[in-house]
């Protein structure tokens, strides 16, 4: 039983082994509450019991090859809920024993597992699955427990299953013009009040408090809410967060609340791990390290989700740090009060008099209320109506790493940037294959959006450009349906698709001037005139803007009478190279690039 999840058996609880992603916490099953409370004979309770005993037994230790060589404790919690469910259901109708349980029981069983506890409709399709899969379990494992289930689910035609069931519940990842407010949003909150509320933080765990009564504890503390109440910081707290009438302790409460949010909001969209793995986190989980190219980066030193509680590191940049820095400056004198080495705690004591708090980590579900708290806040400029949670993160995260066209994250784009090349070399999603997934998944999606736009317009510049116009003149493609089929199918050939500000590079290392390899185009050589001239390149209509201002901007720097003949002679064929771009757009641009060359000439003769 070397691989066995359960730590200790005695006759009233089993205690389970937890992954060091669960650090401190505890987990067991609780024999004596497991039945309910009444009914049945003793002899029916006690074998009942045993029966589900050996039934556990027989689901923990079952081939490794089953369930990939682990299995979590949260996994065995599981079971209790869904075997309990069963209990619960034969009891209520005299049945004290599985292998009492006849096909039409178990029919009937199906049916109301197939609806919400509620009654309110029905459960998803994932929910009804994982229900019926463990009466499969009990009874491909029959013969290894007492009074087990004589009748397969496989044998039974139940009408819940043939139904159609609520979709599972789906964390759709943000728009780029929803997350990018938001995470500005939060990035500036913490920039601007970040070290204020550590400093309130710091001075109140600085009040002698310790053998007060409570009464002189309230006074302490309120004469230290006093003390702030004029100080220009807090009144642009108030302001921010249009609560200039609220009494200071209100005023605290929301902020750090606040706070912690933008801070939650900074890390998950910034890194994409799961909430558990965020609130594992330690103190001085920050790492910084040298890549073999010899560039400075900084990663989170952490313990994954899957696996065991295996060690992983996180890409982060600037921003993730000032977050970590806040959540360790913040707990700071609760974490060594309490004797803790978490990076986040829950409940501590950051601006009460009084109040009971142990020091343990931050509660996942409190993570997700604090992020729905600072996104839909009355301060901020737009109210989010779209759902907030940390996969929402987590999902949004894979997209702008995936997103062959960054140019709209601004800022942000050179760290998505760098994250997807340790996502390529295979540095960064590890065993994590739950984030592989949402990467491809979104990989996939951004694909067909570049090669959609590409293949509908009409107006196309570049010899990329040219070639699938020509293709989808070929293709004779009709509607949506036309243009779903022909994605799909350059997609299915492998067309590798690189865009950027000023264009796409349907990408071929045959063509390619920029000297790129098999994995694509060459970052440090690209630029708009060199890709212009490229066999690979390709603009629509979504570029059009980038040229025109480009052309304007080249206009009017060659108006400058006192240009040297060699930069008259590079922005103008720089100014050529727009315009061809443009007149392959059906852009009605009038370019004077030889008239200007001229004037300019002429004037230097002079």
């Amino acid at each position: 039983m070397s691989s066995s999840v359960i730590l200790k058996k005695t006759q009233h609880y089993w205690e389970l082994d937890v992954s060091p992603l669960y650090e401190g916490e505890t987990a067991r099953i609780s024999w004596r509450t497991f039945l309910p409370a009444h009914g049945g004979t003793r002899h029916q309770r006690t074998y009942l019991l045993q029966s589900v005993k050996g039934l556990f037994d027989a689901l923990i230790e079952q081939p490794r090859q089953v369930r990939g060589g682990h299995i979590s404790h949260n996994t065995v919690i599981n079971w209790t809920f869904e075997i309990r469910r069963l209990i619960r259901w034969m009891t209520e109708r005299g049945i004290w024993r599985f292998s009492s349980l006849t096909g039409q029981d178990l029919a009937d069983y199906i049916e109301r597992c197939a609806v919400l506890e509620s009654g309110d409709g029905p459960v998803t399709q994932f929910t009804l699955y994982n229900r019926v899969k463990v009466l499969q379990e009990m009874w491909e494992l029959r013969t290894l427990y007492l009074g087990a289930l004589r009748v397969s689910p496989a044998t039974l035609d139940v009408a819940a299953q043939a139904r159609p069931l609520r979709s599972p519940s789906s964390w759709r990842a943000l728009d780029e013009t929803v997350a990018k407010p938001l995470l500005g949003d939060a990035i500036n909150f913490l920039n601007v009040h970040g070290d204020y509320l550590v400093s309130i933080t710091q001075r109140r765990w600085k009040l002698a408090l310790r053998g007060l009564t409570g009464s002189h504890q309230k006074y302490r503390i309120g004469q230290f809410y006093k003390s702030i109440q004029s100080e220009p910081e807090f009144e642009a707290l108030c302001r921010d967060l249009k609560l200039e009438t609220h009494q200071t302790w209100k005023v605290l409460q929301k902020a750090y609340r606040e706070m912690d949010g933008a801070s939650y909001i900074i890390i998950l969209f910034l890194v994409g791990m799961r909430v558990a793995e965020l609130a594992r986190l330690d103190m001085g989980c920050v790492k910084h390290e040298t890549t073999k190219d010899g560039v400075d980066v900084a990663r989170l030193h952490g313990v994954a989700a899957k696996k065991g509680g295996k060690s992983r590191k996180w890409i982060v940049n600037d921003d993730v740090l000032k977050a970590v820095k806040y959540f360790e400056d913040t707990y700071a004198a609760a974490r060594k009060s309490f004797k803790s080495r978490a990076l986040i705690l829950a409940g501590s004591n950051r601006i009460a008099a009084l109040g009971k708090s142990r020091g343990i980590r931050i509660a996942r579900g409190e993570v997700a209320n604090c992020m729905v708290a600072f996104a839909r806040g009355k301060f901020r400029k737009t109210y989010l109506r779209e759902r907030v949670h940390p996969h929402v993160a987590r999902k949004t995260f894979a997209r702008f790493v995936t997103s062959r066209d960054k140019s709209g994250l601004e800022a942000l784009a050179y760290h998505y940037g760098h994250v997807y090349k340790a996502v390529t070399d295979g540095s960064y999603g590890g065993s994590d294959i739950e984030l592989r997934t949402l990467l491809n998944e979104e990989s996939r999606k951004d694909l067909e959006r570049a090669l959609t736009d590409l293949i509908r317009t009409n107006n196309v510049a570049g010899k990329a450009g040219a070639a699938m116009k020509s293709l989808k003149e070929k293709a004779k493609f009709r509607g949506k349906k036309g243009l779903k089929f022909l994605v799909e199918k350059l997609i299915a050939q492998g067309i590798q698709l690189a865009p950027c500000n000023w264009g796409y590079c349907v990408y071929s290392r045959a063509l390619s001037l920029c000297g790129g390899d098999d994995r694509g185009p060459n970052e440090v050589n690209r630029s708009a005139d060199i890709c212009s001239r490229c066999g690979n390149f390709a603009a629509t209509e979504r570029h059009r803007p980038w040229w025109e201002v480009r052309m304007t901007r080249d206009e009017n720097f060659l108006k400058n009478r006192h240009l040297g003949p060699q930069t008259i002679k590079i922005v103008g064929e720089r100014l050529r190279n727009t315009a061809t771009v443009l007149r392959g757009l059906n852009a009605q641009t009038v370019t004077a690039a030889k008239e200007l060359e001229f004037d300019h000439g002429k004037d230097s003769e002079a």
